[in-house]
């Protein structure tokens, strides 16, 4: 009862052989080429998708800051080529009309490093709109035309805002 035969010592046996080992290893290696060759192709593809996702709410965020202003305005003007003045009428006998003084409202927007910044020069409050904006110009004459181009990542967009006096 000592004695095992072959067959049941070969099937005890620990630990694989080397074949077994270079099989498994040229397999891991074909696995890992597919793999990178993916995550390769694929990558690209991610940065950009995440450069437009972030362009998209950039746009959508300086969109309803100028719908916002622009919908109680009742003057915009462009100064320069790069900024906007609107005129709010405000004060507690509003005329309907851009006055352009106290008691009225003047919002400025204009560009700085990338960042789109929104200017209450009536209170001197100042906040960034929107960032990644590669250009941003205004065009005076009926209508008032304003064209932001927004990049990141590889994606890139442009915008363009229409304004006419109601």
């Amino acid at each position: 009862m000592d004695k095992i035969p072959l067959t049941l010592r070969r099937r005890f046996r620990r630990g694989f052989t080397l074949i077994e080992l270079m099989v498994v290893s040229i397999l891991m290696a074909i696995v890992v080429l597919i793999t990178s060759q993916f995550w390769r192709w694929f990558s690209p593809s991610v940065a950009e998708m995440i450069g437009r996702e972030h362009i998209l709410g950039e746009a959508r965020i300086a969109m309803q800051n100028l719908a916002a202003d622009f919908g109680s305005a009742v003057g915009a003007v462009a100064v320069g080529n790069n900024r906007l003045m609107l005129c709010k009428d405000s004060g507690d006998f509003p005329n309907g009309l851009a006055d352009w003084a106290a008691p009225d409202v003047l919002v400025d927007y204009y560009l700085v490093d990338g960042t789109l910044q929104r200017s209450d020069l009536s209170t001197g409050a100042e906040f960034a709109v929107a960032d990644g904006i590669s250009n941003f110009t205004v065009e005076q004459g009926p209508p008032l035309r304003i064209t932001m181009g927004l990049q990141r990542k590889g994606a890139s967009r442009q915008l363009v805002f229409i304004w006419s006096t109601p």
